[in-house]
């Protein structure tokens, strides 16, 4: 009798308790009725008339006005699907959905990863590599994006799994003859030498090939998952071999210094334009512009021209007016820089004569030396400039030059030597004391006929 009593006591308990755990559902009214909503697979969100109800399924939507309604079941943003029913007054509507044949997963992996995740324009909150599952049958937009790089694919889904790869490199498999050349991308040693590959973001690059005998470059372009093939034959550098006369001039060599003298043979040169000065004391420099070729020795030579023997004199003060004495000399010999006086003129071998306006030839003087002038352009008053003297035909030569002139001017003697003077001061007032002066310095060249001053 005593364990009866437990049993119905224990029996009440659990009638009690199960009533609390399920409440009983609220009347129906004769206006609505309820809507029982079940999936394969479960989980989906409940759309009802467009709006989320905030329940997944399985779940049921109480009291729903009587009619026809149109209920979505939504996967992560991913699977939209609609059904239409009616709801029936004071009944219970059952709608059991089977997505098992229109839902498949995506497996998603990307090169490089950490790529954002969007399909079909709606982000995943995913990175790759990852999984997304409930995704449409079909066609269907992916789209990766990393560091402002964006990658679209359009992809046809099929039911079930479906991995997905998208690389946003490509690969450059490159070869060259010879091979071991130095691999460089976009200035960056890969640290590899052809023949190899290396993966690269898509887009333009620069590469390029070195070594020790050769050098390339190129621009390549990279496609997303693409491959490229580039094979390269290098051509041999060439040689130069310089000559001169006299030997042992200094070579450079596009501006740089050899450390090399002629004779000798420049080795392993790159093919192109390149540019030769030889260099020797006592002789002018002589440029040289040369094309090498692949393979090919390429002669150049030169007969080295003796530098200009030049000797600079002055300033020398030249004195002009009535009332010279015998320490203010008028005249001048350029071959040695000394200054005469008017009255030393038949004696001396005399080649020019200040005057009231001019610096005038000898020979006005019947000492027999002639001597002749040339003006050269204005503004031109650096006696090292280099400038050659013009030819003495040329016809524009003078016996007198006005002191007016300011720039350097060209002198031939008697003795056949050229000189390059100009005018560095004038002054005096044309008194006893302090007559009119000009001060001249030049350069003489020393080997006759020689018009050069460098």
């Amino acid at each position: 009798m005593k364990n009866i009593s437990l049993f119905i006591i224990v029996l009440i308990s659990l009638i009690i308790n199960s009533c609390k755990n399920d409440p009983v559902a609220p009347p129906l009214t004769a206006t609505s009725g309820n809507l029982v909503v079940t999936s394969n697979p479960s989980g989906a969100a409940i759309y009802l008339q467009g709006n989320f109800t905030g329940r997944y399924t399985p779940d049921t939507l109480k009291n729903v006005a009587f009619g026809s309604y149109a209920v979505k079941l939504k996967f992560n943003n991913t699977l939209d699907s609609t059904f239409n029913f009616e709801v029936k007054a004071g009944g219970v509507t059952n709608i059991s959905i089977d997505l098992t044949n229109s839902v498949a997963s995506l497996i998603i992996d990307s090169d490089p990863r950490g790529c954002e995740i969007y399909l079909n324009g709606a982000p995943s909150n995913k990175i790759t590599p990852d999984t997304i599952k409930f995704i449409n049958i079909g066609r269907n937009t992916l789209t990766l994006i990393k560091d402002k790089l964006v990658l679209d694919s359009v992809i046809n889904v099929n039911k079930g799994q479906n991995n997905i790869f998208l690389n946003y490199n490509g690969t450059a498999i490159i070869t060259s003859t010879p091979s071991g050349a130095k691999i460089i991308i976009d200035g960056v040693n890969t640290n590899k030498v052809t023949p190899d590959s290396v993966k690269m973001m898509n887009g333009s690059h620069k590469l390029e090939l070195s070594t020790s005998d050769y050098y390339f470059a190129t621009q390549i372009s990279i496609k997303p998952g693409g491959i490229i093939m580039l094979d390269h034959s290098f051509i041999a550098p060439g040689n130069i071999s310089v000559n001169s006369y006299p030997a042992g001039a200094n070579i450079w060599l596009d501006g740089t210094n050899t450390g090399k003298t002629t004779p000798t043979v420049l080795q392993s040169i790159n093919i192109g334009s390149h540019t030769i000065v030889l260099n020797k004391a006592n002789y002018v420099a002589d440029t040289i512009n040369v094309i090498v070729l692949g393979s090919q020795t390429i002669n150049v030579g030169s007969s080295l021209l003796a530098s200009a023997s030049l000797q600079e004199f002055g300033p020398v003060t030249l004195y002009y007016g009535s009332g010279l004495t015998i320490s203010q000399p008028n005249a001048l010999v350029l071959s040695t820089g000394v200054s005469s006086t008017f009255s030393s003129l038949i004696t001396d071998s005399v080649d020019l004569v200040a005057t009231y306006y001019y610096i005038e030839s000898a020979e006005y003087y019947y000492t027999g030396r002639y001597t002749y002038f040339y003006q050269t352009v204005t503004g031109t008053n650096n006696l090292y400039d280099g400038v050659p003297s013009v030819d003495i035909s040329s016809g524009n030569w003078s016996q007198e030059l006005n002191y007016s002139n300011t720039s350097y001017f060209f002198i031939y003697d008697t003795d056949h030597h050229f000189s390059k003077m100009i005018i560095t001061e004038k002054g005096g007032s044309g008194t006893t004391s302090s007559p009119y002066y000009i001060k001249v310095k030049w350069l003489y060249n020393k080997v006759a006929g020689d018009k050069r001053f460098q």
